[in-house]
């Protein structure tokens, strides 16, 4: 909950006001004072998050920070799949604002790491006791409720996303693969809001 409770309930309720009420998202609504603050939760929420799973003796390196070259391939495999998702399936992603390189890639790459650390690397310790698909579909089901806010094609989208991801990791045992391909999908997806 203290990691995603503040941003399944910002979700919900950006969804309900686009999808039930109509009300279209603020024109410029991703800024680098925006990206600023996500990335500042997100790093207090990692910190907290971090004295509870020590609490009960976990750190995050049990959690799968290896890094190879071949779970590189695997990323870019990955990330691979997700352009051709992003630039062949009518997902309806459209994101407004305007915001700098520099807020950009650092909050991107913080925001690729909570997410995967959590909605993977936490629910895999909580649920992965229950055999592969508990902990798959847990994390798949957490990663498309969070981003409720993008329609449900996206959802649908990022919910199979989720579910080949938590294959991947119960597979190589390493969030690297997937924080890199986050971090590339994330990019790929905001870099034409950057202003020069």
């Amino acid at each position: 909950m203290v990691g995603f409770g503040a941003w399944i309930w910002q979700s919900v309720t950006i969804s309900y006001r686009m999808w039930v009420l109509g009300q279209p998202l603020p024109q410029a609504w991703l800024t680098n004072a925006a990206l600023l603050r996500l990335g500042g939760f997100e790093l207090i929420a990692v910190a907290v998050i971090s004295v509870i799973a020590c609490a009960r003796g976990w750190s995050f390196k049990a959690f799968g920070w290896c890094i190879s070259w071949r779970l590189t391939g695997v990323a870019l495999a990955l990330f691979a799949c997700g352009v051709l998702v992003y630039f062949f399936l009518p997902l309806g992603l459209h994101f407004r604002g305007r915001v700098s390189l520099w807020a950009l890639v650092p909050t991107m790459a913080v925001n690729a790491f909570y997410e995967e650390s959590l909605e993977v690397g936490y629910v895999f310790r909580v649920f992965g006791r229950f055999g592969v698909w508990p902990a798959v579909l847990a994390s798949a089901l957490l990663r498309g409720g969070i981003h409720l806010y993008a329609g449900l094609p996206a959802v649908l989208a990022i919910f199979a996303a989720g579910v080949l991801a938590g294959l991947i990791y119960w597979r190589t045992k390493s969030l690297w693969p997937l924080f890199l391909a986050h971090l590339l999908d994330d990019l790929l997806v905001l870099i034409p809001l950057v202003k020069m």
